[in-house]
């Protein structure tokens, strides 16, 4: 804008074509004044409106056993606007074992008009069936493996002395004392996750991985 003389100054505001939609809006002089002693020379521009990113948020799922399909539970993101998500592999594939195994969303908004597309990708890593004959020879047997909820535990000796069960991190977050035969313990208020058994007895220390759906 040009300089004013003196104490003149400009008044009004500019104003542009009303609109919130994706799209160029012609901004306009409106009121915008130097006052009677000028004339205004306004050349006009536009003021564009772009497609909004999408925000996804998916973290890396827990393990999985190798034989599970993968399920809602893994694939699970998110985003802050309504639309609709194509998974890879997709719901039901079941993965052979292996670690950082990719898995990928395509995510379309609904408001297509106004949203980018965004895609998004998470590791997950496929583990080798739990072993339980390798227990199970030893006198114990824990199933099902992986379990929605309730862990049965079955023992042909009685010199099980403590249970514990700890998540990924190492924390105990159960522990069992006075262990029956024919026991059970039941995960149903955690987390789906990979989970680590430890059963104590008078011959040793056995661990195994369980898996919380």
């Amino acid at each position: 804008a040009t300089a004013l003389l003196n104490t003149d100054t400009y008044t009004g505001i500019l104003s542009r074509e009303l609109g919130e939609s994706v799209g160029t809006y012609t901004i306009n002089q409106n009121d915008l004044t130097a006052g009677l002693n000028y004339e205004i020379t306004f050349i006009s521009d536009d003021f564009e409106i772009t497609k909004a990113n999408v925000i996804l948020i998916w973290s890396n799922p827990a393990d999985i056993f190798y034989g599970n399909a993968l399920s809602d539970i893994q694939l699970n993101a998110e985003s802050d606007i309504d639309g609709t998500f194509v998974y890879l592999p997709a719901v039901g594939t079941i993965l052979e074992i292996g670690d950082n195994q990719e898995l990928t969303v395509n995510f379309t908004p609904t408001d297509f008009a106004n949203y980018n597309t965004e895609n998004e990708f998470v590791y997950i890593n496929v583990l080798e069936p739990n072993k339980v004959d390798e227990v199970y020879n030893l006198g114990i047997l824990v199933y099902p493996n992986p379990t929605s909820g309730i862990m049965n535990f079955k023992f042909t000796e009685s010199n099980i002395q403590k249970i514990t069960i700890s998540d990924i991190t190492g924390k105990v977050i159960i522990e069992k004392l006075n262990v029956q035969q024919n026991e059970q313990i039941n995960l149903s208020n955690y987390t789906a996750g990979v989970y680590i058994i430890k059963i104590i007895t008078e011959n040793g220390i056995f661990t195994s991985k369980i898996v919380k759906e």
